[in-house]
């Protein structure tokens, strides 16, 4: 019997077998999605309709308090409607180039009123004007 050694062999390392439970691609649902997307649509409605009241507010009472709630309000809306775009994100494969482009209009609008808001105190009309523009970018953002 013959045996032939190689010098230049070396053995696989030795593999070891994890028993733990591995994450399993751990996205949402569909489901989950979709139910997410209504809630925080029924949040964005809430928001909208507090946000007319305080443009009531303002119409009747032209206070920087008022405006500020008015700021904060438009803080949260831009934040939920952020989150929305990452559920339209997860659900929808070619709107959402969209509907994304235009939420980053509506935010990059806003950061530049609430710039002239903050630099210059503009009237009543003015804001008027502002608001129902912004009104426009949100119904354009959830239609």
């Amino acid at each position: 019997m013959i045996i032939k050694i190689d010098n230049n062999y070396k053995p696989q390392p030795r593999k070891s077998v994890s028993l733990k439970k591995s994450n399993v691609n751990s996205s949402e649902s569909f489901e989950d999605i979709v139910f997410s997307s209504a809630i925080r649509n029924e949040e964005i409605e809430e928001i909208s309709k507090k946000l007319d009241e305080i443009e009531g507010k303002l119409e009747r009472e032209f206070s920087s308090q008022i405006v500020e709630e008015y700021k904060e309000l438009i803080r949260d809306l831009i934040k939920k409607l952020n989150s929305l775009a990452n559920v339209i994100e997860k659900s929808s494969s070619r709107s959402k180039d969209k509907k994304l482009k235009v939420i980053v209009f509506a935010d990059g609008k806003l950061k530049e009123i609430l710039e002239k808001m903050v630099k210059e105190h503009i009237s009543k009309a003015t804001l008027m004007s502002i608001s129902t523009e912004l009104k426009g970018i949100i119904m354009s953002i959830l239609a």
